[in-house]
């Protein structure tokens, strides 16, 4: 029995130690360090990657791929390379298999068959967007659970039966028994964002009426600089749902101002409750801004 139980602690220990002998991932969650081929990527499969990696991310007024992909060749794949967080290796075998921290720690290794059969390898590539996708968003949101406020949880929880996290950099700046708004408006930046929890007082999903019911609240809550001015969903842009949120743009009526938009409903036993979260920042990208906004939702 002694002889068992010293063989289990040596294991554990050992898987410990290996696992801290990891170095930690090295480059930005979203980029994708592809490994193929010269040959086969500029004549066979280039095309295919960036139409599925490089795709636009939804709710943003102007083209942000989702993922900047870089490709090297096999001998180009260096020790120091083989950090990097997200590494799609091409491969001959017949299955497209994903490792968890192969060569460091918060890494995700794909070896993406590839046998000859393009729509495949497109079946392929989608799954591993997807998980790629996914990877960003929960290294995000734990990031964001690390810094949250936690009182802010459980207000939320207690006023309207849902669990969402708010970053500590947000601040109360209405709470009513009709709406919580937390804003982020730092001093040193143009850029404004704001999360805002209302309930639906229709059960009627229809996006007309997600649309209508949104516009009420924001023509109250959030009032433009000039007077008559408020924020309103722009209606000349596309309202999509994309991963399990509503997105598009917002504008200030009679105004220039405008950024995108995510809603996301929530069922409790009683209700329908919206959280919508928007952001203004002029000049800059909106997809990280958009990627937090998904984590935190």
């Amino acid at each position: 029995m002694r002889l068992i139980y010293f063989i289990i602690f040596f294991t554990i220990i050992s898987c410990n130690d290996l696992k801290k002998t990891l170095p930690n991932s090295t480059g930005s969650n979203s980029e994708i360090l592809f490994v193929a081929p010269d040959y086969l990527w500029d004549e066979k499969i280039k095309d295919y990657v960036f139409n599925i990696f490089c795709q636009d991310i939804p709710g943003t007024s102007k083209s942000e791929s989702a993922f900047k992909v870089l490709q090297i060749n096999n001998q180009e794949l260096t020790s120091l390379l083989r950090t990097h967080t997200n590494i799609i290796l091409l491969s001959n075998d017949s299955l497209t298999s994903f490792t968890n921290n192969l060569w460091a720690n918060n890494q995700l290794v794909t070896h993406l068959s590839f046998i000859g059969n393009l729509r495949q390898f497109q079946l392929d590539c989608n799954n591993a967007y997807k998980a790629y996708y996914d990877k960003e968003i929960i290294n995000i949101r734990n990031n964001i659970i690390a810094n949250s406020n936690k009182k802010y949880s459980v207000d939320i929880l207690r006023s309207y039966g849902i669990d969402i996290i708010i970053p500590s950099k947000y601040t109360y700046i209405q709470d009513s028994s009709d709406v919580m708004i937390f804003s982020y408006n730092p001093e040193n930046k143009d850029e404004i964002k704001h999360i805002i929890i209302y309930r639906l007082l229709e059960k009627n999903l229809d996006v007309s009426i997600i649309i209508e019911e949104t516009n009420k609240i924001l023509s109250k809550s959030l009032i433009g600089p000039k007077s008559n001015t408020h924020v309103i969903i722009e209606d000349r842009f596309p309202f999509e749902m994309y991963n399990n949120s509503y997105r598009g743009l917002w504008k200030l009526s009679k105004g220039f101002m405008g950024g995108s938009i995510l809603i996301k409903p929530f069922f409790t036993d009683n209700d329908v409750v919206l959280v919508c979260a928007i952001v203004f920042d002029p000049g800059n990208p909106k997809r990280n801004h958009v990627k937090e906004f998904e984590s935190i939702l």
